[in-house]
């Protein structure tokens, strides 16, 4: 009689290979060993994968990119950030999606976004033309830096879903 594994929590690295048309652990491991210039830091082991999927073991920078390259999941390498370095976690004002799939919403906020840059720009010039930020100025500078998280977060959301086409027209 089978038993009945109970189901993994669908983590970044697990989503990303399965996006990426691998159904285990073993079969991604075995691409992984296909690749010429592997470099010596990383681990793609199937043992490995697994570890990272189960959140047992943090892949290191260098085992990320393989994976985005691999998976053909290039936005791997931003979710990597936001959820597992510290520094990305402490950079990353909203945690980046996994999914891309409404690239026209992202078009539209950045465009909006864009439409309030002449705006903050008189702003922002009259707010550090002095070198200071006084406490009457605040809340102009986080109207205007909500602004540029925008257009930032709408760069990077545009920027994986050109990298996924870009992986799309290589792999044809």
């Amino acid at each position: 009689m089978a038993r009945n594994k109970p189901k993994l929590p669908d983590n970044i690295y697990r989503v990303c290979r399965l996006r990426g048309g691998f159904s285990s652990q073993k079969n991604a491991s075995e691409a992984f060993d296909l690749l010429e210039n592997k470099p010596e830091k990383t681990s793609t082991s199937e043992g490995s994968l697994k570890d990272y999927e189960r959140d047992a073991q943090t892949p290191t920078p260098e085992t990320v990119l393989l994976m985005a390259q691999v998976y053909g999941a290039p936005e791997l390498k931003h979710l990597h950030c936001a959820y597992k370095c510290p520094i990305g976690k402490n950079l990353y004002e909203k945690t980046p999606s996994i999914d891309q799939s409404d690239i026209y919403h992202t078009y539209f906020d950045l465009m909006g976004a864009f439409n309030r840059v002449t705006q903050i720009q008189s702003q922002l010039h009259e707010v550090i033309s002095d070198d200071n930020l006084s406490k009457e100025e605040l809340p102009t500078m986080d109207s205007i830096l909500e602004v540029l998280d925008q257009i930032a977060e709408s760069s990077r959301e545009i920027r994986v879903w050109a990298e996924k086409r870009k992986i799309k027209e290589e792999g044809m």
